[in-house]
């Protein structure tokens, strides 16, 4: 979340697996891999209005020690920059 609403771009796309999906839960649109997403981010914080994050974990099921699977809800908010 703190990534996100400060723009740090690489540190946020180094959060997703290199051949990640992210899949939209309101339009089902899916977005594969680090670096699609990372463009897709690169183009939404380039717009002229802020975004906002804000997100609550419902679960988190540890695979291995380096590998966590993390389920949750995020809604972005945004206003017009002066």
């Amino acid at each position: 979340v703190l990534s996100f609403n400060d723009q740090k771009l690489d540190e946020l796309a180094n959060m997703w697996a290199p051949e990640c999906v992210h899949t939209n839960r309101e339009t089902g649109e899916k977005t594969s891999g680090r670096d699609a997403i990372k463009k897709d981010l690169a183009e939404a914080f380039s717009a002229p209005t802020k975004m906002r994050l804000t997100g609550q974990v419902q679960s988190i099921r540890v695979i291995r020690p380096e590998v966590a699977l993390v389920d949750g809800e995020t809604t972005i908010s945004s206003s017009e920059t002066e």
